[in-house]
């Protein structure tokens, strides 16, 4: 079975080449604060000239939303905090806001993985 295309791995030399080229927001991070424009404003910082950021999407939300959340165990409960989501329909407004742009979109299972790059 070939691995998706963003699950692969480099050599130590791709690793050395590829440093400080990409960000990836994975498992929701694009959420954290309840501002994802936010966090790509400033992951569109992060790499270098010709750099991108890979981010994960919510493939179950429309439109982009935030929201208070809490992690609950059984034996802890967490404070609350703001956690927004970015459907796939809204992604290329949110990304554009934040100064990239949408460049490819894959589903892989349960998840979409979207390729940005900085906006020309």
């Amino acid at each position: 079975m070939a691995h998706p295309p963003y699950l692969l791995t480099c050599s130590a030399r791709c690793q050395q080449r590829e440093a400080g080229r990409r960000v990836l927001l994975a498992d929701g991070t694009i959420g954290l604060g309840g501002d994802a424009q936010r966090v790509l404003r400033r992951a569109a910082q992060l790499p270098r000239r010709g750099g991108r950021c890979v981010a994960e999407l919510d493939p179950t939300t429309t439109g982009a939303k935030a929201s208070w959340v809490r992690l609950e165990s059984g034996r802890t409960v967490e404070p609350w905090f703001r956690w927004a989501s970015v459907g796939l329909d809204s992604a290329a407004l949110v990304v554009q806001r934040a100064g990239l742009q949408v460049t490819d979109v894959q589903r892989i299972g349960q998840r979409a993985i979207v390729d940005l790059r900085a906006a020309a």
